[in-house]
């Protein structure tokens, strides 16, 4: 009896002990827990504690670290102080080798050895986050960044592969299992490579020699919002590809706004799926994408077996397409011809009167649909100015947003005659918009060109300095700041001078007004001959259609600009209609809208005048 109370006091002790998961510290002052001197040290002492979940805290190094491998059924909470703090690396092989599917690994940086190597490998799934692979040789020969296998997780991370023969940035092999990559950057002579069973791709921006995006056999690879690009020269018996299905079995790649840029070669291929055996079946599905700087937007090729490359309402140049064999291309929606983006260069975000702004698939985002972009931009919106939000073309959604503009004076108060400087900031949130210099007006009249100006006032009273900017796709917005400006000490005896209360004598009387063929329409606004400085301030033309059974009247925007008259003269207020609401006009031939013309003072007095006005569309073009 009492051996037997001892068996069970000393199982009881065993599961207890086996229960009490620790923290291992390795080279970390601050970490509460067990030193250890390496990290392979602190592995083992986890997977001598049980099957107890315990942490591994890594300081920052000094010097890289050597990896190690966690065994299976040693589940551990890896952890390091960042990836720019700790850096783990090996002399050769695998810098860190996880065999345990709940293992998660983070904060961590890795040095890629020389291949044959691997920096990570998540053997057996398990989860790499907040990472960053780097320092591979140049032109460094079978390499890889990261390979995830089984269940793994790979996100918000960095690899920089090697560029060498055979060097790739992250392979995926689910093998039955079902990979995830997200929020990743990758880079080295092929992007990522998916093997056989379920890859999931998002928010990826890959960068190749060889080939941006690739699937080996019996690979199903789904990626949403991805930019590839391609760069420098491929490596020896290579093509330059966007994306590539080649094998012999079935693979299918299926691809949701993507942007695939190359460089221009003439034997390069966007978008490739090609069969040389009678077992393959490779197909490659795109659509709401974009394919450019490529000898072939995309090539279908068999020798045996079926191969497909279907794009739908994509954007390419199609002129250069091929086919081989049984070989199909296929699609529907699409436009043919090259995006306009923001830059010439390596941006690859579409400009404003890019062809593939709302040009992807009309209606709603369907179930699973992302919402965002790969900028975390709402991915439907009306980037044409049209009224309606469709899907752009490519993994940037365009949101024609106007500038914004912030200003400020260095001081608030001054006395009449006292410099004030004034600094206005401005901003584009659609980062391939640039942004005029700003344009000030001064409530006294005066006008001036810069982010920073100094001005003087004359008069006493509240006075104000606008600030006014304008985008490339003609959207423009102001922000003004009040200065008060004080009388000087008047002389012993001298009386005060009286105070401006009459506000500006601006007149306003026109009832129709025509556009331009370029969309501007003029407002008169004249200044009264009595007025002693000149008037200025702003029009604000509301532009109105009828719309619904009901035929009301319905705002569908406004445009605004700046008018200074001297007095007993007129000035025209010059408004840019969009080329949207330009086409809206010629096709109604007239638009009822609404005028506001105001106009303030040096003293701060406003007059305000609203009128009902008929815009008529620009006379049409007599032909001989």
């Amino acid at each position: 009896m009492i051996r037997l109370l001892a068996v069970a006091t000393a199982a009881f002790a065993l599961l207890t002990s086996a229960a009490q998961a620790e923290t291992f510290c390795v080279q970390d002052p601050g970490c509460t827990g067990s030193p250890r001197p390496t990290v392979q040290s602190a592995i083992d002492a986890a997977a001598g504690n049980g099957a107890s979940r315990d942490q591994i805290v890594i300081g920052p190094t000094a010097a890289p670290l050597a990896g190690g491998v966690i065994g299976a059924g040693n589940p551990v909470d890896l952890i390091g102080a960042g990836p720019e703090q700790t850096v783990l690396t090996a002399g050769s092989g695998v810098v860190l080798d996880n065999n345990t599917p709940t293992t998660t690994i983070s904060h961590i940086g890795f040095d890629l050895p020389d291949g044959p190597a691997i920096a990570v490998r998540l053997r057996n799934g398990g989860t790499l986050s907040d990472f960053r692979v780097a320092g591979a040789t140049p032109g460094q020969q079978t390499t890889t960044g990261v390979r995830a296998e089984h269940d793994a997780t790979v996100e918000d991370g960095v690899v920089e592969g090697a560029d060498g023969p055979n060097s790739t940035g992250i392979i995926t092999a689910p093998s039955g299992g079902s990979v995830v990559v997200r929020n990743v950057r990758v880079s080295g002579a092929y992007g990522l490579e998916g093997g056989e069973g379920f890859t999931t791709l998002s928010n990826l921006h890959v960068t190749a020699r060889n080939t941006g995006l690739r699937a080996l056999g019996n690979a199903n690879i789904d990626v949403t919002n991805a930019v590839v690009r391609l760069t420098g020269t491929p490596t020896a018996f290579e093509e330059a590809t966007g994306v590539l299905v080649a094998t012999s079995t079935p693979s299918i790649l299926s691809g949701h706004y993507l942007t695939i840029a190359g460089t221009g070669r003439p034997d390069s291929i966007g978008v490739w799926a090609a069969s040389f055996a009678s077992s393959g079946n490779n197909v490659i599905q795109l659509d709401n994408s974009v394919v450019t700087r490529f000898g072939h937007g995309r090539s279908a090729d068999t020798s045996g077996g079926i191969a497909a490359a279907d794009l739908s309402h994509s954007l390419w140049d199609p002129s250069h397409d091929q086919s081989s064999g049984t070989g199909t291309l296929g699609g529907a929606g699409n436009i043919a011809g090259e995006p306009t983006f923001a830059d010439a260069g390596d941006e690859l975000r579409l400009r404003h009167d890019s062809l593939g702004i709302d040009a992807g698939r009309p209606g709603p985002l369907g179930a699973g649909e992302p919402t965002r972009d790969i900028d975390g931009n709402a991915r439907v919106a009306d980037g044409d100015g049209d009224g309606t939000a469709r899907r752009d073309m490519g993994a940037f959604e365009y949101g024609r947003r106007a500038p914004v503009v912030t200003v400020t004076a260095d001081h608030p108060t001054v006395r009449v005659g006292e410099p004030v400087t004034f600094t206005a900031t401005a901003s584009d949130a659609d980062r391939g918009d640039a942004v005029s210099e700003p344009e000030w007006t001064f409530s006294d009249g005066a006008r001036a060109t810069g982010a920073a100006v100094t001005h003087t006032f004359a008069t006493p009273g509240r006075h104000t300095a606008a600030a006014a900017v304008s985008d490339s796709a003609g959207l423009a917005s102001s922000a003004f700041v009040p200065v008060e400006v004080v009388a000087a000490p008047m002389p012993p005896g001298d009386p005060a001078p009286p105070r401006d209360v009459t506000a500006p004598g601006i007149d306003f009387r026109a009832k129709r007004l025509r556009a331009s063929s370029a969309g501007i329409v003029s407002v008169p606004v004249t200044c009264a001959a009595a007025d002693t400085e000149p008037c200025s301030g702003t029009a604000a033309l509301t532009l109105r259609v009828r719309s619904g059974k009901s035929k009301k009247l319905k705002p569908i925007g406004t445009v605004r600009a700046r008018f200074s008259a001297a007095p007993g003269k007129k000035s025209n207020a010059r408004l840019r209609l969009s080329r949207a609401r330009l086409r809206r006009l010629r096709k109604d031939g007239s638009m009822k809208c609404l005028i506001a013309v105001a106009a303030t003072d040096a003293a701060g007095n406003t007059r305000t005048l609203k009128a009902a006005v008929l815009v008529l569309a620009p006379k049409r073009s007599r032909r001989r």
